[in-house]
């Protein structure tokens, strides 16, 4: 009864283990190569910074490198691969995949899940920014391992934070009441050296206690004044009538910077975010 009693709590520890390792963990192939601009430490450095990142913050990277999209654009692509392949941590499957068309020249990230809410449109397009220089100049590795830089810190500050978005670019955090206290009492001690240099200069100076050695007894003197009314002036000026507007109209305008991620449906009927950008 006892051997019973331990093999069948055996049983649901094993397959308890193996169901958390289903919904934690995604595909352990990270880097995919297609078209061979990787050797293989280039390779395993990348997957295992990806790695790293997995295990800290459990969001799942993957960087895929293509020759061709298959007639499709190359977002709908990178949408559909993260899919069909087993990507994302967890029942939303949180992750991003970053898809380079070496051919076609062109890049795009597609998010899933939590990395919606990371890599914001703002977000993506700051990525894109810091990896455009080195993508043109043919330097794949470097741009691959400054994604999972960026990476890393966009998701910090979404855990952690504000996600990187319109009017949001600081990724770390400030001391602001410090650097207050240090500036007021910087300036301060400032002005005292400055006034007590100003006050040693003063050696001839005396207080006097009225101004009247400074009045000129032959100045100016006012033997008659008197007011002379001239004219008025009187103008007017028509007070428009307002006019009426359309309540409904106004309730549509849109913002100009509205930030946030934008959303589409993947042939899977996922929801992702994402961008691409050509260089």
């Amino acid at each position: 009864m006892k051997l019973y009693k331990y093999l069948l709590a055996s049983f649901i520890v094993t397959l308890t283990i193996v169901c958390s390792t289903h919904i934690v963990y995604a595909n352990d192939i990270k880097v995919i190569d297609q078209s061979h601009i990787l050797d293989t430490d280039e390779k395993k450095a990348l997957t295992d910074r990806i790695n790293d990142v997995v295990t800290k913050y459990q969001f799942d990277l993957v960087i895929l490198v293509v020759n061709s999209t298959d007639g499709k654009d190359i977002n709908s692509y990178a949408d559909d691969y993260f899919d069909e392949n087993g990507y994302g941590i967890g029942s939303q499957y949180d992750g991003a995949l970053f898809i380079l068309d070496y051919i076609g020249r062109e890049m795009a990230i597609s998010t899933s899940g939590y990395g919606i809410t990371v890599f914001t449109d703002y977000g993506i397009d700051y990525v894109f920014d810091e990896l455009v220089d080195d993508m043109s100049a043919g330097h794949y590795y470097q741009a691959f391992d400054k994604y999972i830089t960026l990476s890393e810190k966009l998701i910090r500050d979404a855990k952690y934070g504000t996600p990187y978005d319109v009017k949001q670019e600081a990724t770390e955090p400030k001391n602001y009441p410090m650097a207050l206290t240090i500036g007021i009492c910087g300036g301060l001690i400032i002005a005292l050296i400055v006034t007590q240099n100003m006050k040693s200069k003063l050696k001839s100076v005396k207080p006097v206690n009225n101004a009247g050695q400074y009045i000129d007894q032959n100045g100016f003197v006012l033997s008659n004044s008197q007011d002379i009314f001239l004219y008025t002036t009187l103008t007017k000026t028509k007070i428009p009538e307002p006019t009426q507007s359309s309540s409904s109209s106004q309730s549509h305008s849109s913002s100009p910077s509205r930030g946030g991620s934008s959303t589409h449906t993947s042939s899977s009927g996922r929801t992702h975010g994402g961008g691409s950008r050509k260089f």
